[in-house]
């Protein structure tokens, strides 16, 4: 048997993941052990490549069960202009301005009283 025949035979028997590899392969050795170096050497690479594979879809599987869910949205609930949500502002207290209405008003007719008794002394002292 030739060595070009021993060539074919060990080529026709290879997987065809090894053969999709031997397409880029520019110069063809023209020794058969030459050809078993390089087809030990490819699926040498092709096997490290299908344990990474298997080593990132373990790795994808392992984080995604481990991310949990999403929250549900939160919906914003509205501020109404009447309350206030900050602690440096007070509820007016009404009673306050109702007794400070109260009191003011009795100031003012209180004056205006004494007012018009000054008036009527300043009448008086004109027509005398």
């Amino acid at each position: 048997m030739t060595e070009q025949s021993k060539i074919s035979r060990f080529y026709d028997g290879l997987k065809s993941e090894i053969k999709d590899n031997l397409v880029s392969l520019v110069t063809r050795p023209s020794r058969l052990a030459d050809w078993q170096q390089i087809i030990v050497q490819i699926d040498a690479n092709l096997t490290d490549r299908e344990r990474d594979r298997t080593r990132e879809s373990r790795h994808v599987k392992e984080s995604s069960s481990s991310i949990s869910p999403p929250s549900p949205p939160v919906t914003p609930t509205p501020v109404t202009t009447s309350e206030s949500t900050s602690s440096d502002v007070a509820p007016m207290d009404i009673d306050a301005l109702t007794s400070l209405e109260h009191h003011d008003s009795s100031i003012s007719s209180s004056s205006s009283s004494s007012d018009s008794e000054d008036a009527d002394s300043s009448i008086s002292d004109s027509s005398i």
